[in-house]
């Protein structure tokens, strides 16, 4: 956003809960480094501006993950929908990425042998709307020590189950 007067009307908007003036245009670390305080009402969040917000980093601005999480989930249902050109769509790929990367990164450090609910609910997430990022996806889960097949019901349809009453396994 060029003007500062254009800047101005942009935030003042956003307190009344119109969004995509400023988080299209204004990046969440100039309001940062202004010291601008900006309070979002979750429910005015429209799948656009949040497709926005992903990109422009406003997902620092939310401490929930299922706050965060239902962000990406809305701008991909915007990014879906709409023509966006390849720009726009490679920067929200990143940025949700590095959101994703992170948390794994967070959830694994705390040493549990099974992945955390908050891990199960972001994977799904990844895997089911994302796929652009599948292999990126899987990449993390061997780096973290963890089966990617968990995630793909088609690799565990491959596997061969042995029936118990084979097996010798009484009923």
């Amino acid at each position: 956003m060029a003007d500062l007067s254009q800047q101005k009307r942009a935030i003042m908007a956003a307190q009344f809960g119109k969004y995509m003036p400023l988080v299209a245009d204004v990046s969440y670390q100039e309001l940062v480094d202004a010291q601008i305080p900006l309070q979002f009402e979750f429910k005015k969040i429209d799948d656009q501006a949040a497709f926005y917000m992903v990109i422009n980093g406003y997902m620092a601005a939310f401490s929930n993950h299922l706050q965060k999480h239902n962000l990406i989930q809305r701008g991909h249902h915007y990014r879906q929908g709409a023509e966006i050109n390849s720009d726009l769509e490679a920067a929200y790929l990143q940025a949700a990425w590095q959101v994703y990367e992170a948390i794994k990164k967070q959830e694994a450090a705390l040493g549990k042998k099974n992945r955390t609910s908050v891990e199960v609910t972001w994977d799904r997430l990844f895997y089911d709307s994302l796929v652009e990022l599948h292999d990126q996806q899987e990449a993390l889960f061997n780096h973290l020590g963890q089966d990617f097949t968990d995630l793909d019901p088609d690799k565990k349809k491959n596997e061969t189950v042995v029936p118990k009453w084979i097996r010798g396994v009484d009923k």
